[in-house]
C-alpha cells in the first residue's frame, strides 16, 4: 500500500462523505487499497472511532491544526444503516426433509426391486427405511 496516496485518498473520501449531506457526489473508495479496506467503516454499516493525536507544543501547531480539521471532517460523516432481513428457514427445512424422505422412499423401492440378499443390501435397506421414518441412524 502506498501510504501517502492512501492517506490522500482517505482524506478525499472523508471530505466527500462529509459533504454528501449537502450534495450527491461520487465517493472515491476504489482509488486506493486503504479506502477499499475501510469502505464499511467509512459511511457503511460499521461503527467507527476516530482518534486524533494533537500536541500542545508550539512547534507542532501546524500538524495539530491539520489533525483537528481532519477529525472535524470525519465527525460530520453519518452512516446510513439498513435493517438486516433475517430469513425463517423453518419452511425450507420442512421442504428439504420431505424431499429427503421422498428420495429415500424411491431408493427403497429401487433396492427392493433388486434381488440381492447380501449384508450390504440389508444395511442400506435399513438405513433408507430409518430415513423415511425420520430416525437418526449411526453409520
Amino acid at each position: 500500500i502506498n501510504i501517502n496516496k492512501g492517506l490522500l485518498v482517505l482524506g478525499n473520501v472523508i471530505s466527500a462523505l462529509a459533504s454528501s449531506k449537502k450534495q450527491k457526489s461520487h465517493i472515491p473508495y476504489r482509488d486506493s487499497k486503504l479506502t477499499r479496506l475501510l469502505k464499511g467503516s467509512l459511511g457503511g454499516r460499521h461503527k467507527t472511532l476516530m482518534i486524533a493525536c494533537v500536541s500542545p507544543s508550539a512547534s507542532n501547531i501546524e500538524e495539530t491544526l491539520n489533525s483537528l480539521r481532519y477529525a472535524n471532517r470525519a465527525k460530520q460523516i453519518t452512516n446510513k444503516t439498513k435493517a438486516v432481513k433475517t430469513q425463517n428457514h423453518a419452511e425450507e427445512n420442512v421442504e428439504l426433509k420431505l424431499q429427503i424422505s421422498l428420495l429415500a422412499s424411491v431408493m427403497i423401492n429401487f433396492v427392493d426391486q433388486k434381488d440381492q440378499q447380501s449384508d450390504g443390501h440389508n444395511k442400506s435397506h435399513s438405513l433408507l427405511q430409518s430415513m423415511t421414518k425420520g430416525q437418526k441412524v449411526e453409520t
